[in-house]
């Protein structure tokens, strides 16, 4: 069962397959005289732009998934696409199980303009 009616998702969940910036595309090609322009898209579904991962209980019970929308209640989502390698669930984020973490790349200490 998919959890995006009960856990906090992204503001934009409905309409993905609908951009704003899709009908600022369409409003420029027809300003340049071409106004069949059409993009074709598919259906948009399961997807977050953003997650906070929930972490609460105890070390031997432990609760992790994603807050319920407007709340601190931990809504479990073991069927959870958005994280790389499928499901999220508590077994496989306990330590020594799966994947490590792998370190990021380091960021740049400051930037240079016009260089």
């Amino acid at each position: 069962r998919p959890t995006s009616a009960t856990c906090s998702g992204c503001t934009h969940e409905f309409d993905l397959d609908k951009p704003p910036v899709l009908q600022e595309v369409a409003d420029f090609f027809s300003g340049h005289g071409i106004e069949d322009f059409t993009f074709s898209r598919g259906r948009l579904s399961e997807w977050r732009c953003r997650a906070k991962l929930a972490v609460r209980g105890t070390p031997e019970k432990p609760l992790i998934g994603l807050y319920q929308e407007g709340t601190h209640t931990v809504q479990d989502i073991p069927d959870c696409r958005g994280r790389t390698g499928g499901t999220a669930t508590s077994d496989g984020m306990k330590p020594g199980h799966g994947n490590p973490p792998q370190p990021s790349r380091p960021r740049r200490r400051s930037v240079l303009w016009g260089s």
